[in-house]
Order: structure tokens, then C-alpha cells, then sequence
């Protein structure tokens, strides 16, 4: 019987998107401004962060609030429970393209509509490139999401927290592609 994610903060979710965003203890730029810890946005009234240095015990700090944040919009309107893979990649996605691309998923996966889940999700691989900030279909996001999609899958077919799933990030599945993203900051 596949085991289901019953904490929104587990240890996959945590390590995958460490693993995705890499880790920075001094602010850099990036798409849309600052970024510093495991891809916190620095946002206002946390200026002082872009002078600063983060342990990376106080990167993890900041990474557990933004995970929390970005799965509140859309996590209680789940009507399924979701295993370790799915809750993991869903929440990547999250973390990336924002609470309210996971959000525009719900309706589709409450009613296993997967597929329809998969071609929403691949139309986030555009980021804001060049001098101009062009909207442009970039690698690394094309990547990011069929990983996203292919661990949601892993999790559908019953990949637990030992499964396939947490296989691809301890195998380094994942870190093959690890720090793609920072191209764009």
C-alpha cells in the first residue's frame, strides 16, 4: 500500500527543492530580483538580507517558511491525499512558477485528471532572460518540470518515501541538473 504524505513539510519536499535551488549564502540576483538561502526572495522589508550572510542552518530557516507559504493557497483544497513524490514535486512546482500555477492544478488532479495536470505545468518554463528580460522557454524550467512531472508519477505508481521518488534525489537523479537555474540570475 503506498504510504501518504501526511506532513506538507517533509523531509523529500525539503531536500528537493534544496537540491533544485542550491544554496547561497550571500543574496545574488536573479529573474526577479533578489534571491539569497535556497531561492528566498528577498522581498520588502527584508532588505537587510542582501548585506548579509546565511548559515545554512538560517537558509533552512527561511526555506521552511517559503515552503509553508507557498503550498497554504492551494494544499487544503487537495481532495486527495497525495503521497511523498506527489506532494513533492507539486510543491517544486510552487516554489517555482508560484502558489498560483499549483493552484490552477487542483481541479485537475482532484479529479485525476493527471494528464491536464502535466500540460498546465509544462507551460511554466518561460523566465524573463537577457538584457531586455524577453519572456523565453528556457531549458533549465523545461527540465525542472518533466523531473516535477516524471516524481509525481513515481508517487502515483506508489512511490512512498522510500521509493522511487526520494531514489532520484538521493541517486542524484536530480542533481545532474542541480544549480540549472542560477544561469538565470
Amino acid at each position: 500500500m503506498e504510504e501518504e504524505a501526511t506532513n506538507s513539510l517533509d523531509s523529500m519536499t525539503v531536500e528537493l527543492i534544496k537540491a533544485q535551488e542550491g544554496y547561497s549564502a550571500t543574496s545574488y540576483k536573479d529573474a526577479q530580483g533578489r534571491s539569497i538561502g535556497y531561492g528566498h526572495f528577498i522581498k520588502a522589508g527584508e532588505e537587510y538580507l542582501r548585506d548579509t550572510t546565511l548559515s545554512k542552518e538560517e537558509a533552512e530557516g527561511l526555506l521552511a517558511e517559503d515552503i509553508k507559504k507557498h503550498q497554504e493557497p492551494w494544499i487544503g483544497k487537495l481532495e486527495k491525499k497525495m503521497s511523498s513524490p506527489q506532494l513533492a514535486a507539486l510543491t517544486s512546482f510552487a516554489y517555482n512558477a508560484g502558489p498560483g500555477a499549483a493552484k490552477a492544478l487542483i481541479p485537475f488532479l482532484n479529479s485525476g485528471d493527471y494528464e491536464s495536470a502535466y500540460n498546465v505545468m509544462r507551460k511554466y518554463r518561460k523566465a524573463r532572460v537577457g538584457p531586455n528580460g524577453e519572456l523565453e522557454i528556457v531549458d533549465a524550467l523545461v527540465k525542472r518540470r518533466e523531473f516535477e512531472i516524471e516524481l509525481f508519477q513515481s508517487g502515483a505508481r506508489g512511490g512512498g518515501d522510500t521509493g522511487p521518488g526520494q531514489s532520484y534525489i538521493a541517486a542524484g537523479k536530480w542533481q545532474a541538473k542541480k544549480g540549472l537555474l542560477k544561469g538565470l540570475r
